[in-house]
């Protein structure tokens, strides 16, 4: 296990505590990688990091639930809380289910760009009948790398955590109304998606990074052409190959057409970037 020697102070939140229980912990930017212990991970799935209120937020892109994860290490939900704060989870509800609320979600917005000064970029995502569910908030940072925090409603108000499941297609109504003869091109992120609607394409992503593709509904797909154009690097790889095996399953079946680009350095994106 790789030795903490000291963790940013997050206020009361017990993350040293946290990290002390996982394998291969490496710091990396905006929180911890760690071996999963509720699979047989070879690949440090599983991400660690703080939650503006102080919790310790996990996450396993293999998609292991955080029960599990947390009972493999002799864990509760309730071990993720700051102490003293009076609030514990519901032991029947996700992570994303605590927290601070906001009216709107300007108001959660404005609460971010508190913290973490002017964003670079917001978009927004919703359903078919247009109501927003939820926003993605980026911030461009002086090294070259970038911050993006979801902002989502719940019953209860706006939340600075990840949008509930299933979660909408990007520019999803817009989708809708297009041309049902025109392909829909599938792209990482929400920028590379506004880009191809600017150079005349039907396109849209799923929420949440590359590595969530499982946790949009791709059913408006269904039937139609699309186009999935993964960004030039493994992870982007693996999210087309991922995105393809869930629309192959839809009824009826899309014509699915994989294209890489020629000309894309490492890494970069479809306008030729690393950054999206």
């Amino acid at each position: 296990m790789a030795r903490i020697v000291r963790s940013l102070s997050f206020g009361k939140s017990n993350l040293d505590s946290v990290l002390s229980r996982f394998k291969s912990v490496r710091r990396v930017k905006g929180g911890w990688t760690a071996c999963c212990p509720a699979h047989d991970d070879r690949h440090a799935s599983l991400s660690i990091s703080a939650g503006d209120d102080g919790r310790v937020l996990l996450h396993c892109h293999a998609g292991c639930d955080t029960s599990a994860i947390l009972a493999a290490v002799g864990m509760k939900l309730a071990d993720l809380f700051p102490p003293k704060t009076g609030a514990a989870p519901n032991r029947n509800s996700k992570l994303a289910s605590g927290g601070r609320t906001f009216a709107t979600a300007k108001d959660a917005v404005a609460e971010l760009e508190r913290r973490h000064g002017k964003r670079s970029a917001v978009w927004t995502l919703p359903r078919r009948r247009g109501d927003p569910v939820g926003l993605v908030v980026r911030w461009d940072l002086s090294d070259g790398n970038k911050d993006i925090r979801p902002v989502s409603r719940y019953p209860d108000g706006w939340r600075v955590a990840a949008m509930p499941e299933p979660r909408p297609l990007y520019r999803l109504p817009e989708l809708l109304l297009a041309d049902a003869e025109k392909p829909v091109v599938v792209v990482e992120g929400e920028k590379c998606a506004d880009a191809a609607w600017s150079l005349g394409f039907v396109a849209t992503t799923s929420a949440g990074g590359s590595q969530a593709a499982a946790k949009t509904d791709w059913r408006p797909l269904a039937g139609k052409e699309v186009w999935i154009m993964p960004d030039n690097d493994a992870p982007g790889r693996k999210y087309a190959e991922t995105v393809a095996g869930i629309l192959a399953r839809l009824t009826p079946a899309p014509v699915i057409r994989v294209v890489e680009l020629p000309g894309l350095p490492d890494g970069g994106d479809k306008g030729g970037r690393t950054d999206e």
